[in-house]
């Protein structure tokens, strides 16, 4: 970020660590009585589907975080008693926070290494705490939560004089019997990717290097675009091994069974630091000593044995702490509570697996800097019937690096912009032979990004402007024989963002209005009993807005007004809209329905969410809003 929002930002941080950060406005108290605890949401689907009757509830922990910095809680618990036909799993986080002086904390959870979950917290203020629940589909896991083991909880919070409150946490697990349409398709075996099994799993990564360098020349009024300059091809190769040294701190290396069919990988993610705002990152003043300039694109990388195998290009989480804390006392953005994961298919690389010997997998960020957290467990579905797979790539198009394109103008001496566009395709197709025989895998991702910043800065007044862009468009085939099936998918992150500021030595005031967007799609054309073995949903979209504007003053105190809303088209064809709405610390409004999908008011919803948003109008599938 500019080194002028840095100094802003800090201020903004030591004038809540001083004060209330969820308090009313100072000069207008709300006269009416405050509830002792406040509620706060996510907007997200139904947390329970696909299932029926009561569930066998395994509490897994109760604990108060106080200070626990560095100290994960770690705890054994024995094989689950409930009975199989209970087969669908959901993990059950339920938090409070007493009143008190206290920021937003991350957590997470694993078993035996593998993580279930990852999760911030929700800000209390001196006269209210604050309560939540977080409920996660863990189903994929069933065999590691019912096997019992090492249970760790890390929540980093720290109580002393300033920082005050502690959060207690109480962890469940809750098996249900599944629903008659309700098939679920659970791995054969999961391998954790992470950093340990008895303490924190993840990964601290940035990159170092990358394999190219950019030539930088800021001139006024002059637009240059930048093109990344590719250097020797002796240095090439050294700075990938650089690469491939950074990720292998971020690496653990696994033994796949010989008769591995299909595999896969859910990955956990998340930025810190000096990236945790990465998308509004610029490179304006990186000569002027701000330690956190740096470009505003991202791509997570995972490999195997030093060879890219798959890329997420991650959605720009907003922390219930990030640019405008009041903004989140109520409805936290889309993520904050239930992190995103990101499934990734890697079947077409089985070939680097099958010789049963251990084989690296590692993670990297490409352009980052410090800090992301990241982990992962692989699924791995077995041919049954068979002894050896075999596999072979037949054709790929998979570059090593995505070379962004940036523009950086200034108008005059107050007035700039900083541009990024970026897209890569990531195509492989592969022959893989079990006990079933031959099978042609493909997959064919495209992805584009675009993010447009505007920056006014004069005195102690400065404005940022960012309108950022994520899409991927992909398809994943398999074709046996004349029998075929395919996927068809899509995410989107849009997100907008208008920030003021007026700072000096004395004084501060913050005006915030942000916009985000979470879409994804699926749909399936399975044909002829053939199909993938992890449990896609079919034909399935989720659209979710958050909206949020509001300011933080010394002298005025904060105010925010929230408001989000979903559209989720699911599986079973039913439809699920919900909106809420909240100003100062108070919900106004939560309301849901479902409709049937064969009636247009579903696509209604989605065409009225996407209204102000041109952009998710290229994006979201035709038939959710034909004819209407």
């Amino acid at each position: 970020m500019l080194l002028y929002f840095d100094k802003a930002w800090k201020a903004v941080l030591t004038f809540l660590a001083a004060n209330d950060p969820n308090s009313s406005i100072q000069n207008n108290q709300v006269t009416q009585a405050i509830p002792p605890v406040r509620t706060v949401i996510e907007v997200l689907p139904p947390s329970y589907t696909g299932v029926t009757g009561e569930p066998c509830v395994v509490s897994l922990l109760t604990h108060t975080f106080g200070f626990s910095y560095t100290a994960p809680n770690v705890t054994t618990f024995e094989a689950t008693t409930c009975s199989k036909d209970y087969s669908v799993v959901y993990l059950k986080w339920s938090a409070f926070c007493n009143s008190g002086r206290q920021f937003d904390r991350f957590g997470a959870v694993w078993i035996n290494g593998v993580e279930l979950l990852r999760t911030t917290t929700a800000e209390p203020s001196s006269n209210q705490a604050v309560q939540w629940e977080v409920v996660r589909d863990v189903t994929n896991y069933y065999d590691v939560i019912s096997a019992g083991g090492t249970l760790v909880v890390a929540l980093d919070n720290i109580v002393d004089s300033t920082y005050t409150s502690s959060f207690t946490i109480q962890l469940s697990a809750e098996f249900f019997k599944p629903s008659p349409k309700s098939a679920r398709k659970k791995p054969d075996l999961v391998l954790p990717v992470s950093a340990s099994n008895t303490t924190y799993g993840w990964f601290s990564v940035q990159s170092s290097q990358s394999a190219f360098e950019s030539s930088m020349l800021v001139m006024n009024s002059e637009i240059l675009m930048l093109e990344p300059k590719v250097i020797s091809s002796t240095q090439i190769q050294l700075d990938h091994a650089l690469v491939t040294s950074t990720a292998a701190t971020a690496s653990r290396m696994v033994t796949l069974p010989a008769n591995t069919e299909e595999l896969y990988i859910e990955i956990f993610v998340s930025a810190h630091s000096c990236d945790e705002f990465w998308y509004a990152n610029s490179r304006l003043f990186e000569d002027q000593g701000d330690s956190c300039a740096s470009g505003s694109f991202r791509e997570v990388q995972v490999l195997v044995d030093d060879n890219l195998v798959g890329v997420i290009w991650t959605d720009p989480l907003i922390y219930t702490g990030g640019i405008n804390p009041y903004l989140y006392n109520v409805i936290v953005d889309t993520g904050a509570f239930l992190v995103p994961t990101y499934i990734l298919n890697l079947t077409p690389f089985l070939g680097l697996f099958l010789d049963s010997e251990p084989h690296k997998v590692s993670f990297y960020v490409d352009y980052s800097i410090n800090t992301w957290l990241i982990d992962g467990n692989l699924l791995v579905y077995l041919d049954k019937d068979g002894k050896q797979t075999e596999s072979e790539i037949l054709n790929q198009q998979i570059k090593p690096h995505v070379l962004p394109k940036e523009k950086l103008k200034w108008l005059d001496s107050t007035h700039a912009f900083y541009n990024v566009i970026a897209s890569r395709r990531f195509y492989i197709q592969s022959r893989v032979r079990t006990s079933k025989g031959t099978q042609i895998y493909t997959i064919d991702d495209n992805f584009k990004y675009s993010n447009y910043q505007k920056y006014f800065f004069d005195g102690d007044i400065l404005t940022q402007d960012v309108d950022m862009h994520s899409v991927v468009n992909g398809r994943a085939s398999i074709k046996r024989g004349i029998k075929s099936a395919r996927m068809e998918y899509s995410a989107a992150y849009p997100l907008k963002l208008q920030y003021f500021q007026n700072s000096n030595a004395t004084y501060f005031l913050v005006l915030t209005n942000i916009s985000t967007g979470f879409f994804r799609s699926s749909e399936a054309d399975q044909k002829n009993t053939i199909g993938f073995r992890y449990g896609y949903p079919s034909n399935e979209l989720l659209y979710i807005k958050w909206k949020g504007n509001g300011f933080i003053g010394s002298q005025v105190g904060g105010y925010g007004v929230t408001e989000s809303a979903l559209v989720n088209k699911m599986p079973n064809d039913d439809c699920f809209f919900r909106e809420a709405f909240a100003e100062g610390a108070q919900l106004i409004k939560d309301n849901n329905k479902t409709f049937s999908d064969n009636s247009k008011e579903c696509q209604r919803q989605v065409k009225e969410l996407m209204a102000e948003d041109t952009f998710m109008k290229t994006v979201v599938p035709h038939r959710y809003t034909r004819g209407v």
